[in-house]
């Protein structure tokens, strides 16, 4: 398994070191890193924390050596939002559970809980919040733009990033299905950002980073 975000920080403190020998005496700077990342590093444990710190940490040390920008796909945006509104949602309804028990054996209502669009709309505003403070940029899907033939074959024939799910049991019959959907737009959301920068601004396009973490 690949080190979270922090692979960044190796990799831009590998650059300074190897540009110290190859100009001695001189002072290097270094290029302007972008980076666009997968939900895995955004993704903690702790589901009720909004963004890994993790990652927060080492975004803070990495725009200590340089100027990097951080892309968002718009899909890793989505799927980050589901897994938070996923866990929000079973967190109200055993709340409204416990509140029914409570009312039940005490005859006392239970305090009024949000709704469950006022708890979606608020995480999706913390997240942009965050983005927004972060310095960061949110890449839509380019749907126009995407061979959508070719990722159709990609998908049957398992070409990377697709590849086969394992298989589940349902009920007695096992099935199996493919996986990498959501890569394959992240990879063309990268694709975007590469396409405006041109091969003579090598400090921008160069040292672009996908952050992606395979089990």
């Amino acid at each position: 398994m690949l080190e979270r975000i922090s692979l960044i920080t190796i990799r831009l403190n590998r650059v300074a070191a190897t540009s110290r020998i190859a100009y001695m005496g001189k002072q290097f700077e270094l290029p302007n890193y972008s980076v666009v990342v997968d939900t895995n590093a955004l993704w903690c444990d702790n589901p009720s924390i909004l963004v890994s710190e993790t990652f927060k940490n080492t975004w803070a040390e990495c725009n200590k050596l340089t100027t990097v920008v951080l892309y968002v796909p718009k899909v890793v945006r989505g799927e980050r939002l589901h897994q938070l509104n996923k866990y929000a949602k079973e967190v109200l309804q055993k709340a409204t559970n416990a509140g029914n028990t409570i009312k039940a054996i005490s005859d006392i209502p239970a305090a009024a809980l949000p709704l469950l669009e006022q708890v979606q709309k608020g995480i999706a505003k913390r997240f942009d919040d965050w983005l927004n403070a972060a310095g960061g940029v949110e890449v839509k899907t380019p749907y126009l733009k995407i061979n959508w033939q070719s990722i159709v074959q990609d998908a049957i024939w398992r070409n990377p990033p697709f590849e086969d799910a394992p298989l589940a049991e349902k009920g007695k019959k096992k099935t199996d299905s493919e996986k990498g959907f959501r890569d394959r737009l992240i990879i063309e959301c990268l694709r975007e950002v590469r396409k405006p920068m041109t091969a003579t601004d090598w400090q921008s396009w160069l040292p672009m980073m996908y952050y992606y973490k395979r089990q």
